[in-house]
């Protein structure tokens, strides 16, 4: 998996206070296990601006590739995620045929998948202690990562970003942890509900 990378544009790198947030900026990425590339416009608005928009049409390129190819020619020429996806929707590989792209490469056979069943209703009535467990580690941590998501908006704290950004990576594991656990009424497997850690104090209550 391609390690996940953050662009921060920073007007100057003659002012302390731009420093400051370069190093934090840095020290959240290391403690992440992300890569976090700094960049300086020299006091120049419109630069940081180009900066910002050369960002996204990188984004846009890997994600959807381009208007004269599928391709990704930024990032080794690999297939854009939007077509690696098809691929798996088509079953086949996306492969150049006489000059024009189409699904008629090697097979490619459709991931295996958790048997997921839809939630009921205000949540799964009455799991086992495991499952339980399981779903309030999730919403626990998808909680705080609404809340420092809000901190992070309101006061431009990059403590608080950092914080977010690694609770979402830690999410993923805490949702397959809980998605290898059958349901009680063997429809499926359990998975997050998404529920407010409150709310299930409070109903735990009365």
């Amino acid at each position: 998996m391609t390690e996940l990378r953050f662009l921060v544009s920073l007007i100057t790198q003659d002012n302390d206070y731009q420093m400051e947030q370069a190093a934090a900026a840095k020290s959240a990425a290391a403690e992440l296990g992300v890569e976090a590339q700094i960049v300086y416009a020299g006091d120049d608005p419109i630069s940081q601006t180009t900066q910002v928009l050369k960002a996204i049409q990188e984004i846009k390129e890997q994600g959807e590739g381009t208007s004269q190819s599928p391709e990704a020619q930024d990032f080794g020429g690999e297939l854009a995620h939007y077509y690696r996806f098809s691929e798996i929707l088509h079953g086949q590989k996306f492969i150049q045929v006489s000059g024009k792209w189409d699904y008629k490469g090697e097979p490619i056979p459709f991931p295996e998948a958790y048997p997921f069943t839809p939630i009921p209703e205000g949540g799964y009535p009455n799991p086992p202690n495991a499952a339980s467990q399981a779903l309030q580690d999730f919403d626990r941590e998808f909680a705080g990562l609404l809340t420092n998501l809000d901190r992070a908006w309101a006061t431009g704290s990059q403590g608080d970003l950092g914080k977010a950004v690694g609770a979402m990576l830690k999410l993923q594991s805490l949702a397959n942890k809980l998605m290898q656990i059958t349901r009680a009424d063997q429809t499926g497997v359990y998975g997050p509900d998404f529920r407010s850690a409150q709310r299930d104090a409070s109903e735990a209550v009365n």
